[in-house]
């Protein structure tokens, strides 16, 4: 996979806002907690410069039938092996600047998305701009490429050494939440990111919520772009799509947040966790062992095989374990998966995040339970009405099969 990538060339001002040379803090915008709106419903002028290179790509808003306006990326395949881009950039009339502090939110879903080993492809980049860019790295770059099916969140030190700092399963066809919280600094010894996938604050490759990085360096200024950019090797793989909604940056979190508010849960009562789709409820089959299956039952027994309760004593902030009643195990991912599909078994409370869970309340009551591991939730495979369907972990669609309710015991 590449890691150095072309710096654009093709920025444009626009009139009505503030110049990106002049400080943050002398701008009026400044003031205001969302430094700036990047919604689709004002445009494509909220991005300063639309980066179109080779075989002519397409940037439009469009209408997507749960989140209204979005920005829509286009990148056509090339018949020769050269570099392609469809991308916005900048973010007219807001400049970050050394020193600041900044949250960035935005939602992502992308598809059709054709993926080829060996043929990168970078769909968000914090870049360089400016004298101090001539050779300069890429400070970040969130790359994907169809060698595993994986995004990898790549940061660029100094010296241009890649870094992956977070790798989490790509999604397709489907919508998900990105918030960063970065310093924006030119040291690694003061700068950092903090990132949250669908609310989920994860932690990072230096098992900290904090990772240390240079987001802009001496000479030079940085911006953030969307779309889709693409190596020159490797084959034809046809045309990607890519969308991007109510992208905001502000000053604190609740700014751009677009995800569900994670939930609290009583860690003293004892529920049974019903699936919305099947109606069943979560059973651990009344084994006492690891690596025993959970299945769903009929809520009419009240046997402790389906009786479970939470703790977040030993837990990440904001997560759970959920412990079978039966056998004093926990719901876990199987062989601790990152990928959607995995099943769900019992086992022993343990280091890996894999028995660890974030809920969000959803509109009509239920929870949603994302895995710390994965960031993937939990599921009725196909919406499976069979007592002998194993749970599994899935890629987070809002489906009924993905909702449960609690009911106290």
């Amino acid at each position: 996979m590449k890691t150095k990538m072309k710096k654009s060339t093709a920025i444009r001002s626009l009139p009505g806002f503030c110049l990106a040379a002049i400080l943050v803090l002398g701008c009026t915008r400044a003031k205001a907690s969302v430094l700036w709106d990047g919604d689709a419903s004002h445009g494509t002028g909220v991005f300063s410069s639309l980066n179109i290179e080779n075989n002519p790509g397409q940037v439009n808003v469009v209408n997507d039938s749960t989140y209204g306006q979005v920005f829509q990326f286009i990148c056509f395949n090339p018949t020769t092996n050269i570099k392609t881009r469809t991308e916005g950039s900048h973010m007219a009339g807001f400049q970050p600047v050394a020193g600041g502090t900044y949250y960035f939110g935005w939602r992502h879903k992308w598809g059709p998305y054709p993926t080829l080993c060996g043929k990168w492809q970078v769909v968000e980049q914090i870049h360089l701009a400016g004298t101090g860019a001539t050779g300069g790295p890429v400070p970040f770059g969130l790359h994907v490429d169809g060698c595993d099916p994986n995004m990898h969140f790549q940061y660029q030190d100094g010296s241009g050494t890649p870094h992956d700092f977070l790798v989490l399963p790509f999604p397709l066809n489907s919508w998900h939440t990105f918030t960063f919280y970065e310093k924006w600094s030119e040291s690694e010894s003061d700068g950092f990111v903090e990132f949250w996938y669908d609310g989920i604050h994860k932690i990072l490759s230096n098992g900290s919520y904090r990772y240390p990085a240079a987001w802009c360096f001496p000479n030079s200024t940085s911006y953030w772009k969307w779309g889709i950019y693409r190596s020159g090797s490797g084959s034809m793989i046809g045309t990607a799509y890519a969308y991007l909604g109510q992208a905001k940056a502000g000053t604190t979190y609740a700014d751009v947040n677009l995800a569900p508010t994670s939930a609290t849960l009583d860690t003293t009562g004892i529920y049974q966790i019903q699936n919305v789709a099947s109606g069943l409820v979560l059973n651990n089959q009344g084994s006492l062992t690891n690596g025993s299956k959970i299945t769903q039952w009929s809520s009419a027994s009240t046997s402790d095989n389906l009786r479970w309760h939470f703790s977040n004593s030993r837990t990440s902030s904001g997560y759970y374990e959920i412990i079978s009643q039966k056998s004093g195990l926990d719901a876990v991912v199987q062989s601790a998966s990152t990928a959607a599909g995995a099943g769900i078994v019992q086992w022993s409370f343990g280091s890996s995040g894999d028995d660890q869970w974030q809920a969000t309340q959803n509109s009509d009551g239920s929870y949603t339970f994302h895995n710390l591991k994965s960031g993937l939730v939990l599921g009725d495979p196909g919406s499976s009405t069979s007592t002998s369907t194993q749970m599994d972990q899935e890629t987070p669609n809002g489906g009924s099969n993905q909702k449960w309710n609690l009911l106290k015991q």
